[in-house]
């Protein structure tokens, strides 16, 4: 009965841990640029979101990171592209949103209003997440690290990003 009492309570000490180890976040849905596509089928080009995690308001420096995950403009590899980088910038006081991007099926402007529609997000809701609109960047990983750069050289001097990070684009 003692072993069954101590294997139970390392499972719950594994459990909590690795549960408080995970930051917090919120999904936030970018439903308007998915109407941009009316050729495709729901199901097949599902809409795009923006996975925000915040650092806490006394840690924030009021800078912003957007990930795009790469995975050959035919998957997002979202975990360790994407979400896996979170708690490192948290810790740094940085805001990040990973972005769920649609996929270009023949139409390039896709995932690039995607990536638009984030940073328009990002700075309408700039206050309430603690963060300068003047101060968020992109970082994008292989495809998503294209993407990235595309944005950042192709849009308009009021729509650019900060900074670039760009990882094997």
């Amino acid at each position: 009965m003692k072993k069954l009492f101590i294997i139970l309570a390392i499972f719950f000490l594994i459990d909590f841990n690795t549960m408080a180890q995970n930051p917090e976040y919120k999904e936030y849905p970018l439903n308007a640029v998915a109407e941009k596509s009316q050729t495709h089928e729901e199901e097949e080009m599902p809409a795009p979101s923006l996975r925000v995690y915040l650092p806490p308001a006394e840690k924030a420096t009021g800078r912003m990171i957007i990930a795009l995950p790469g995975g050959g403009y035919s998957h997002l590899a979202i975990a360790h592209e994407g979400y896996d980088f979170a708690k490192y910038f948290l810790n740094q006081g940085i805001a990040y949103g990973v972005l769920k991007y649609r996929m270009p099926e023949t139409d390039p402007s896709i995932p690039f209003s995607d990536v638009k529609a984030s940073f328009e997000l990002a700075k309408n809701l700039a206050k309430e997440w603690h963060i300068n609109k003047n101060g968020i960047g992109i970082m994008g990983s292989s495809a998503g690290g294209h993407l990235a750069a595309t944005f950042s050289t192709q849009e308009n001097t009021e729509e650019l990003p900060a900074f670039q990070i760009l990882l094997y684009p």
